[in-house]
């Protein structure tokens, strides 16, 4: 009908984002060759139609674009040479189109990091429970590209690099993270660093091996304080998620903390004094977060996004606001 949901819908999903059947059909398609190779035409122009759709559909300046370019590097993994198709799309085009292209709906993965990294702080522009995930999938994605296709994006947007150990800044000292905007505390994963340092191990680069193995250890949940304050600055700020972090240390039982945020960023909430504070051992007064039920439900529309699930009634006469990127 020319709405909204037009512009993302999959081929067999109602969100790009959400075609993960790609996974298992392209780890599928070399082992089904021998009744492949007969009608290889017809099912490789299904395999291209998918990859165009996600181009042409979906979200670019989020985490989607990233979702997208994961599924579209799939596909051209199975595809053959540009030359074997009519069309001149095959498996270079489709990697070039990830690497290099901007189109409306589907950036550049150098594009989107320059658009959703901090410069300074290495913080993704989205709230911690979708900024930690980013960066594990970025790095992965990262990894997957340089192992299959010789093309480093650790070397050429450095700032991948920089994510992972920013990551640790989202830490409050029970080595949760803190949890503002459409979050869920827990801790840390170590997807991202087991990502570098696969990558690290391929090109024999032992230092930076070494820094992510440190990394690793710091960020488990039993790290000593000494190892983990490495990562932690006392005072935080991070302009693009509207978010400060003050620490006294990360003595679990004995240091204090408030992680304070505003609604600048994607995935945050019509804050108004949107604040918590550690001390003991807990989180007092802990960010009420995504919800149960996520997205689906009157209970996050009217209360986990709203104002007083972060300690204020009304803003400005009003009690509801927009969500997502809306920035009040």
């Amino acid at each position: 009908d020319g709405s909204h949901g037009q512009t993302i819908v999959g081929m067999t999903s109602f969100e790009v984002i959400h075609e993960d059947i790609i996974s298992e059909i392209v780890e599928i398609y070399p082992l089904l060759s021998p009744y492949i190779d007969a009608n290889r035409p017809l099912y490789d122009a299904a395999m291209k139609k998918w990859a165009d759709n996600i181009i042409d559909n979906g979200v670019p300046h989020n985490n989607w674009n990233l979702f997208q370019a994961i599924f579209v590097i799939k596909i051209a993994g199975i595809l053959q040479e540009d030359a074997q198709y009519t069309d001149g799309k095959g498996k270079n085009y489709y990697i070039d189109h990830i690497v290099n292209k901007n189109s409306i709906r589907q950036w550049s993965i150098a594009k989107l990091a320059d658009y959703g990294f901090d410069a300074a702080t290495g913080i993704w522009y989205e709230s911690p429970g979708y900024s930690v995930n980013v960066v594990a999938d970025m790095a992965e994605f990262a990894n997957r590209m340089d192992r299959d296709y010789g093309i480093d994006f650790y070397a050429s947007i450095p700032i991948i690099t920089q994510s992972i150990e920013a990551a640790a800044q989202y830490l409050m000292p029970n080595r949760m993270i803190c949890g503002f905007g459409d979050t869920h505390p827990n801790y840390l994963s170590q997807r991202a660093a087991d990502n570098i340092i696969d990558y690290a191990r391929r090109h024999g680069k032992k230092s930076l091996e070494e820094r992510f193995m440190k990394f690793k250890k710091a960020i488990q949940k039993d790290a000593s304080v000494d190892e983990i304050e490495n990562y932690c600055s006392p005072v935080f700020y991070a302009p693009n998620a509207s978010w400060l972090m003050q620490r006294s240390g990360m003595d679990s039982q004995h240091d204090l903390a408030i992680s304070l945020n505003g609604s600048l960023g994607n995935h945050q909430h019509a804050n108004g004094i949107s604040m918590e504070l550690y001390g003991k051992g807990f989180v007092l007064g802990p960010d009420a977060g995504i919800g149960r039920g996520l997205y689906s439900g009157q209970d996050y529309k009217e209360y986990y996004s709203q104002f007083p699930a972060h300690n204020t009634v009304c803003v400005n006469g009003k009690s509801s606001y927009p969500v997502m990127m809306s920035s009040h």
